[in-house]
């Protein structure tokens, strides 16, 4: 090997949504409403934190929602690896649609909601965010946590930002 190549270093990355959250049966869009895990949640966390207790963690990375957080806390468990809360990594903005139900939204914004089935990636609910705009937010953040020191490395995320990843 010569002075100007780079053995590569390999890297796991462990990418996990956060347990449940629902506070009720309603089907809603949940995107940064800050919800805490409910107790399906905390259990599917322990769980999850019992099936990861052997793996060396070398970095953790979660949203600064609750739920996020506490699920990378809970899987951290007697671990001393520092939790590192990112705002970039929260959930999808849906502006005026979060924490509604579905069907409310359908009554409401009738035409909104065609027009983000006929244009996922770059529909904007009213206030929120398109999923263009998530991938422009989150991709340079998982590019620097590619290049993060650390073999290990665990990613509390949301549906949206998983997706995008």
């Amino acid at each position: 090997m010569t002075s100007k190549q780079v053995k590569p270093s390999r890297k796991t990355i462990y990418l996990i949504r956060h347990g449940d959250c629902r506070q009720d049966d309603v089907k809603r869009y949940i995107g940064q409403v800050d919800l805490p895990l409910n107790q399906m949640g905390v259990r599917q966390a322990l769980s999850l934190a019992h099936a990861m207790m052997d793996i060396p963690l070398d970095r953790i990375y979660c949203s600064d929602l609750r739920r996020s957080y506490d699920m990378a806390r809970i899987i951290s468990g007697e671990r001393h690896t520092v939790i590192c809360q990112k705002p970039e990594l929260r959930e999808i903005n849906l502006g005026m649609w979060d924490g509604l139900a579905i069907e409310e939204i359908c009554k409401c914004y009738p035409e909104e909601y065609k027009k983000r089935g006929a244009d996922l990636i770059r529909f904007r609910p009213p206030g929120g965010e398109s999923f263009h705009d998530l991938a422009a937010r989150i991709i340079p953040l998982f590019n620097d946590f590619l290049e993060a020191s650390g073999e290990h490395i665990l990613i509390v995320g949301h549906a949206g930002v998983n997706r995008i990843i």
